[in-house]
């Protein structure tokens, strides 16, 4: 199952989350962004079991994560 996260971080840490990002098993891919959010990652894990653990514990458990916006893999258009 693939999905992307915006995640919004306190100003100036967007470097420091990425690297931590990056390590997060089921985290493919994490880029720092310019705008509302502040980073996106894309997610890869292979249910939605996975997926809610990766978000609601491993990322919004991260104590430099204010908020995150998930969207969840259409596969089948």
């Amino acid at each position: 199952m693939k999905a992307f996260a915006l995640i919004s971080v306190p100003s100036g840490k967007s470097p420091e989350a990425v690297v931590a990002l990056r390590k997060v098993p089921g985290v493919v891919e994490a880029w720092a962004v310019y705008g509302e959010t502040d980073i996106v990652i894309k997610i890869d894990v292979p249910d939605h079991r996975t997926l809610d653990r990766l978000i609601m514990q491993d990322i919004q458990g991260m104590k430099l994560v204010q908020n995150t916006r998930t969207m969840i893999v259409i596969e089948s258009v």
